[in-house]
């Protein structure tokens, strides 16, 4: 099987991840398969290894444009952060008692969340538009970078906003986190992710052309579903041809199962008792009925065209 990037085929290989000296082997045998001069001794490894570098080079410019992107977002947080009203200006401002208990961290349990949950309910209650710009940042800065994070922002706006702003909110941000990725890898890294997965890149094209006549349906269901990880599909996504349109609109509503449980359970807080609580068999269940009707659709249209292809035949 063989799909396109940059104009020429690239043949599927190997799923485990080449080294460079590996993959500039590779171009070297190819080149001498093509009839080109053999080169013996010392030259031949001069040339493996300035394939490698040449490979080498071509990954770091790519990882530096990634990293100058994702450096811009962490520059801008930490901005924010920096301006973020001390502690004594909001007990002066709020008229706090002097043995109130303020916490700002990653939560690593429930308790803590309750905690980190106050805190950002006094301070959104004194300075709204700061505490929702933070919010929207810090979300798209995990959702972007793929950091395990975002159930905790999104039970925290959940707690703190109406429900119809949290979810539209949070599908809006993690929609745009993961089209950041979409775009990082059609213009930067592109070349670079084939190569190092080629045969989960081959695996996945070959999926997506078996369902490209209703491609977004399949597209949500592995969103819905544990299928495939988040950042293996936004990153994947422009090498195997999803147009931008079936990516975002799949990713908007294939988040919305997983959005709508832990939105909800930010405002009934007070009940968890652990992060576990959420994966029960309920939401199991949802996501599962979520995939369903997804592919329902799909169903009733093979089932139309067998019909009329039936009818037809008797006919």
């Amino acid at each position: 099987m063989q799909f396109e990037t940059n104009g020429r085929p690239l043949e599927r290989r190997s799923s485990s991840m080449p080294s460079f000296t590996a993959l500039a082997a590779h171009e070297v045998s190819g080149d001498l398969e093509e009839g080109k001069p053999d080169v013996q001794g010392s030259s031949g490894q001069a040339g493996v290894l300035q394939r490698a570098l040449a490979f080498v080079v071509k990954w770091s410019r790519a990882l530096l444009a990634m990293a100058a992107v994702y450096a811009v977002l962490l520059t801008m947080l930490l901005m924010l952060l920096r301006r973020l009203p001390t502690r004594g200006a909001l007990s002066e401002k709020a008229h706090l008692p002097e043995n109130t208990e303020l916490l700002m961290k990653l939560p690593r349990n429930i308790s803590e969340l309750r905690a980190v949950r106050h805190t950002l309910e006094l301070y959104r209650a004194n300075y709204a538009t700061y505490i929702a710009g933070l919010l929207v940042l810090v979300y798209l800065v995990l959702t972007s970078l793929s950091i395990p994070g975002a159930l905790i922002i999104n039970l925290l706006i959940g707690s703190l906003y109406s429900l119809p702003l949290a979810l539209v909110t949070v599908a809006a941000v993690s929609t745009a986190g993961a089209c950041l990725n979409y775009e990082l890898s059609a213009f930067l890294v592109r070349d670079m992710i084939i190569d190092l997965m080629p045969g989960k890149i081959g695996a996945f094209h070959h999926s997506v052309e078996r369902h490209r006549d209703h491609l977004l349906n399949y597209f949500v269901v592995i969103r819905v579903t544990p299928l495939l990880p988040s950042w293996f599909i936004n990153f994947s996504s422009p090498i195997v041809n999803i147009d931008r349109r079936t990516f975002a609109l799949g990713t908007f509503i294939g988040a919305q199962p997983l959005n709508i449980i832990s939105v909800s359970a930010g405002r009934t807080l007070s009940k968890l008792t652990s992060y576990r609580d959420l994966y029960g068999p309920r939401t199991l269940l949802l996501l599962t009925m979520c995939a369903c009707a997804a592919l329902t659709p799909v169903f009733l249209k093979r089932l139309l065209s067998r019909t009329r292809a039936r009818w037809q035949s008797t006919g």
